[in-house]
């Protein structure tokens, strides 16, 4: 496993459900030091809600927790791009170890960076969070979505068949789409390959993964009944588990195709209205 997947993982949260109920049970995410000292510091950030962040550009309210919160809090976010400071009016001090701020992170999947400050002392330990959003390729996007239009995994470009394997391969799972391995859709057919996702839990089976009704973060979600019809039967649907919530019992999905005609969306789904969870990736990394 590569150190970008290792740092992927840990910020989504695989090592355990993700719940956001009340600070002690918060996914707690990984505290980094902001300069010498900071992480002594009074007033600091310990946990943040949600987490991870489902964003599309618009703004969010994300609800900070810590110590020494009160009247004048000043609230820091940046990545690898930028390093903003929120005006006060988007700030809104709970008690002394809460606090909501309003913020627009944009629409990338991307890791931030969440701190703190009173005013005149320097900002806090810096709480690393993790925002799920639309990273599919620009050289995936700009295909066609058509029949012909076949991606490098052998799956039709922005489909979500072909953006799970995409994400797939970027977590470091070894996704093949046909191994030669042999065995039987529901629809009927004798297949090697993956093919439609109403195919895709057979064929996980066929391989030795495990299918189940437990989601981990990195498992796939998969119905038989859903999408476009082919052939006369339903195409089925996957898509990637980015979060777990154990408070809510529900699972933060990413699609493509879903939601949006030939692109991407995020969603709070019941795990018990998931058909199949599909263990490749977070199976690999156990």
């Amino acid at each position: 496993m590569t150190k970008k997947t290792s740092n992927r993982l840990l910020a989504l949260g695989v090592l355990g459900l993700v719940t956001c109920q009340a600070p002690s049970a918060l996914d707690q995410g990984t505290l980094l030091p902001n300069g010498s000292g900071a992480g002594n510091q009074a007033v600091s950030v310990t946990a943040l809600g949600p987490n991870p962040v489902a964003n599309h550009g618009a703004s969010v309210t994300i609800t900070l927790y810590g110590h020494g919160f009160g009247t004048g809090l000043k609230v820091f976010f940046r990545n690898r791009s930028q390093d903003m400071g929120l005006n006060s009016a988007d700030i809104r001090v709970i008690d002394s170890v809460h606090a909501h701020a309003e913020v627009t992170l944009g629409t990338k999947a991307a890791s931030w960076y969440a701190s703190v400050a009173m005013p005149g002392s320097p900002r806090s330990s810096e709480f690393v969070f993790r925002v799920v959003g639309d990273d599919y390729p620009d050289s995936l996007k700009t295909k066609p979505c058509t029949d012909t239009s076949i991606d490098q995994f052998g799956f039709v470009a922005r489909t979500c068949s072909g953006f799970v394997a995409w994400r797939l391969t970027e977590d470091g799972a070894a996704f093949a789409n046909s191994d030669g391995v042999s065995y039987v859709c529901s629809d009927g057919r004798t297949l090697t390959s993956f093919s439609h996702p109403r195919c895709w839990d057979e064929a996980a089976r066929a391989r030795g993964l495990v299918v189940d009704h437990v989601p981990r973060v990195g498992s796939i979600a998969q119905w038989n009944v859903g999408g476009d019809a082919i052939d006369g039967a339903p195409s089925g649907q996957v898509a990637y588990v980015a979060a777990v919530y154990a408070d809510t019992q529900e699972v933060l999905l990413e699609d493509y195709n879903i939601a949006v005609a030939c692109g991407y969306s995020s969603r709070r789904v019941r795990i018990d209205q998931v058909e199949n969870f599909i263990h490749i990736h977070d199976a690999q990394a156990t």
